[in-house]
């Protein structure tokens, strides 16, 4: 990717002298960003711009082209691509468009350019996009023009170039200087999983931010963000439900597109942003220091703002600890006059001595018991423009100094908040709300950073489960008998199962397994059996067992006409304890994904579910449990006993080793019943892919 950025000679296609001519906006916005190389406009109708001669050819613009910038219709595309692998040019940009948006005609196009481009070893970016700037080297090729921006430590990359550019032009209003900008377009050949480590290792970059409307290969994107050492900002847009409606497993209805993309950014140590504002607020949150504790102090001249700011901390997980006495008395001293509220939050009334605020600034964040500071700052009066900017600068310098952020708040008119975000990249907040966002935001990103290996685990073999898989039709569900040995070959725990195809069958398969059973529907066609009255429980008897079956069937019959009956499966009634579901669905672009939620007739009723790719380590299938809502009932809860946390991460972590068994596209065990002596899987199911 380093050789899209160190061109020192560029080609750009598709020049001419016409008025609004988008090539020769490019070759201007060259010149503008003072690029230091040789640019050589190439067009047929020849002539000059900005002093440079417009030539008919690649040959024609010398030796040592190693960058062309192509803005000519779709069709000549290819043309120009067998043109440059003649001419030794191995990397492209293509901003035109007309390919695979527009329909079959132009992605046939597109295929013949991703042809090409395996055939001569060329490496593109696009095509529908626009270019690519690096703000340092001045290369900067967009056919749109634009001011250049303040350098600074944020790249963009961005799948719609309308929106990149909208995100640039924000961070400038900011005030946040911007390092690279890659305008993916269709993404054929580059992409995010090629660029993000390019950035990773790229010493301009201290920040990523990426807009992506599609995501081809999830798992690659998750390794490259797992590996980037930078806070990594992921806006994910197109976020349709389409594929709830054709779920065949509760696992597939509540593991939808959006949340595996949010579970898998996650865990990767992402953040996802939502739109325009949240994204250039944790920006803003990561050009700060990140907090490496949840301990935290308010100062404030209102009182309001203060109880706002105290609020917001405490749906954050951020806390006020006591202020030390010999810091309170620095306070005392500074103020000179009676501070409203000595302590944390401190609000420190209407003070107007910027020496006073100063003085504060500096002692609170020289504490070592703090972790970060929020400083809330009223300013509608008439002050002299550098008392403000004194405050910037000195917020800058001690975050420097301490290496802890403080989140400098100022209430101001609009005009003068513009004045100081021109002044100054330091980050300046609006709101309580977006200061406090901000600290636990870093903090967050520390934690994850800490926490996340470097790589995911890698997937076991499990020959035994592949056989299995294998005799299955393609998009089938497996026999339940099947179903369970595939739980045997992983060690997941169920209680013992016999499977009848008819009521005699019933009755043998109870006699073997003696006591009281539990008898459930098997059916091919049936996803939710206590829906189709596919269930029935604590039989005890022979007779029970015969009467239960044939309702069973009954059931069927009248609640879903046309589905086929093929037996019943029994096993022995469970211990008393939670209903759980853990599932596994294969997900196109960020392969196994495993589900862990509330389970029984509750599992698609209470929506709230944990996801991980799959496989995962011990330590992430015990932060799945943690997820998890109704944590009292899980700890144990007036007078019921907990469950084995452990015993159920284990589950977890087998489930997920499981879920890598080639073909498979779902899995359910639902209800996987969870206590204090272990758990079970009551039920299983899986279903291979149908491709």
């Amino acid at each position: 990717m380093r050789e899209f950025f160190s061109a020192r000679h560029v080609a750009v296609f598709g020049v001419s002298t016409r008025p609004g001519n988008l090539g020769a906006r490019i070759v201007q916005n060259l010149l503008k960003f003072g690029y230091p190389g040789r640019v050589s406009p190439i067009g047929r109708g020849g002539g000059e711009l900005a002093g440079l001669p417009i030539v008919p050819t690649l040959r024609d613009a010398g030796d040592g082209v190693d960058l062309a910038v192509i803005l000519t219709p779709a069709a000549t595309v290819p043309g120009i691509f067998a043109e440059c692998a003649a001419g030794g040019v191995k990397r492209l940009i293509v901003e035109s468009g007309g390919f695979a948006e527009l329909g079959e005609r132009g992605a046939a196009l597109q295929a013949e350019l991703k042809e090409l481009a395996r055939r001569h070893g060329l490496r593109f970016i696009g095509p529908n996009g626009i270019g690519l700037v690096d703000n340092h080297s001045g290369l900067a090729v967009p056919f749109t023009a634009m001011p250049r921006p303040p350098q600074g430590p944020v790249s963009v990359l961005a799948q719609s170039g309308g929106v990149g550019l909208l995100y640039a032009s924000q961070f400038l209003a900011e005030g946040i200087g911007l390092a690279k900008f890659v305008s993916l377009g269709n993404k054929i050949d580059v992409d995010e999983t090629d660029l993000l480590p390019f950035l990773a290792a790229d010493d301009s970059t201290g920040i990523v931010m990426a807009y992506l409307e599609s995501i081809a290969d999830g798992r690659a994107l998750c390794a490259a963000i797992r590996a980037c050492p930078k806070p990594v900002l992921v806006h994910k847009a197109n976020i349709g439900e389409a594929s709830r409606a054709i779920a065949g497993s509760h696992t597939a209805a509540l593991a939808n597109d959006d949340a595996v993309v949010d579970a898998a950014l996650a865990q990767a140590g992402a953040r996802r942003t939502s739109n325009l504002g949240d994204t250039v607020a944790k920006v803003k949150a990561f050009l700060l220091p990140p907090m490496k504790g949840d301990r935290t102090v308010v100062v404030s001249r209102s009182g309001g703002h203060a109880i706002i700011a105290a609020d917001e901390c405490g749906k954050a997980g951020l806390v006020f600890p006591e202020l030390p006495a010999e810091f309170l008395e620095l306070v005392r001293r500074a103020v000179r006059a009676d501070v409203i509220r000595l302590g944390n939050p401190l609000d420190v009334g209407d003070l107007y001595e910027m020496d006073a605020f100063v003085t504060i600034m500096e002692g609170v964040m020289a504490l070592p018991e703090i972790d970060g500071v929020i400083f809330l700052f009223m300013m509608l009066s008439n002050y002299n423009p550098r008392v403000p900017e004194r405050l910037v600068d000195r917020a800058r310098e001690l975050c420097r100094q301490h290496d802890k952020p403080l989140a400098l708040v100022l209430y101001t008119y609009p005009e003068e908040l513009a004045r100081l975000k021109a002044y100054s990249d330091f980050p300046i907040f609006t709101s309580a709300e977006e200061a406090v966002a901000a600290l636990a935001a870093g903090r967050d990103w520390r934690r994850a950073q800490q926490r996340k290996p470097r790589a995911m685990p890698r997937p076991r073999p499990n020959a035994a489960a592949a056989a299995l898989l294998a005799a299955a039709p393609p998009g089938g569900w497996l026999p339940a008998e099947q179903a369970f040995a595939l739980l045997d070959t992983c060690g997941i725990a169920h209680p013992p199962v016999a499977f009848a195809a008819t009521a005699a069958a019933a009755v043998a398969a109870y006699r073997r397994l003696g006591g009281r059973v539990a008898l459930k529907l098997e059916s091919p066609d049936v996803v939710h059996k206590s829906e189709v009255g596919g269930v029935r429980l604590d039989l005890g008897s022979a007779r029970e067992v015969r009467a239960a079956f044939a309702q069973l069937r009954e059931n069927l019959a009248a609640r879903q006409p046309g589905a086929r009956f093929t037996g019943a499966l029994l096993m022995p009634m469970a211990p008393p304890g939670l209903e759980l579901i853990g599932g596994v669905k294969f997900d196109p672009s960020f392969g196994p994904v495993l589900l862990l939620g509330w389970g029984g007739v509750a599992a698609e009723a209470m929506e709230k579910v944990s996801l991980r790719l799959a496989p995962i380590t011990r330590s992430e299938a015990l932060e799945m449990i943690a997820e998890l809502p109704g944590q009292k009932l899980l700890a144990g809860f007036r007078g019921r006993p907990g469950i084995r946390r452990g015993a159920l991460a284990d589950l977890l972590v087998r489930l997920g080793r499981l879920a890598w068994t080639p073909g498979l596209g779902e899995a359910d065990l639902n209800p996987i019943v969870a206590g204090p002596d272990g758990v079970l899987a009551l039920d299983a199911r899986f279903r291979k892919r149908a491709t």
